[in-house]
């Protein structure tokens, strides 16, 4: 778990982009920061594959397109 600040999890992104291989997901659940700071200075691989989560709004309730 990594708490909600910006500076942490920009660190942990980092260190995550050093491990991750090209094209896989990398997800953060947030409710109040913004998907564009946490990826900053992130490659664009690393920022097209980044996808922000929020538990509190389970799949089962939201509309999914095909």
């Amino acid at each position: 778990m990594v708490v909600e600040r910006i500076d942490i999890k920009q660190r942990v992104f980092r260190d995550v982009e050093k491990h991750r291989k090209p094209g896989s997901i990398v997800s953060s659940n947030t409710s109040g920061l913004s998907a564009a700071a946490m990826v900053e200075g992130r490659s664009e691989d690393f920022r097209r594959h980044f996808l922000v989560t929020h538990f509190f709004t389970p799949s089962a309730t939201c509309a999914c397109s095909s």
